[in-house]
């Protein structure tokens, strides 16, 4: 079994990808860091936890622009811009298969994906090449904590999001 999410790191493949995935389920990950609660700029919502009144602050899921993709990640950047925190909890682990097995979209879903793409590259753009719980010395091409060579190094990199 293999792990297909522990969270999420904005910019890997252009907006955002899941931390360890294809990592094997006993894995600590990398650096430990499946061992550990720690704070990240978003999680997948599958298995979103949220007080109603937060929720309610934060405006939910953008059931418009982004349909099916990133809508989990949009709400966590609007948790995080104000004030809120989003948070992996290392003692739950769940078993979901649900876009591991749509695979990569194709036709008419394609499309939508890439129109959800574009929204959130308008809505969030440096943002999401700059995750304060990311390394910037780490690649963005794909979820294996490989070291990368990336241009946004040279930015100064804040934990505020605009």
């Amino acid at each position: 079994m293999t792990i297909q999410h522990a969270g999420v790191i904005l910019g890997i493949g252009g907006v955002a990808g899941h931390s360890h995935k294809y990592f094997a389920s006993n894995s600590n990950g990398f650096s430990r860091r499946l061992n550990f609660n720690q704070e990240l700029s978003a999680l997948t919502g599958a298995f979103l936890a949220i007080e109603k009144s937060k929720w309610i602050r934060i405006g939910g899921f953008d059931e418009k622009n982004l349909k099916v993709n990133y809508n989990d990640v949009d709400a966590c950047l609007n948790a995080r811009k104000i004030g809120l925190r989003n948070l992996f909890i290392s003692e739950i682990n769940a078993y979901h298969k649900e876009s591991s097995s749509r695979g990569k979209p194709k036709g008419r879903d394609f499309i939508k994906w890439k129109k959800e793409y574009a929204f959130m590259k308008l809505k969030w753009g440096f943002n999401l090449l700059s995750d304060p719980f990311y390394s910037p010395n780490l690649s963005l091409e794909d979820e294996r904590f490989n070291i990368g060579f990336r241009t946004d190094k040279i930015s100064l990199r804040t934990n505020k999001l605009k």
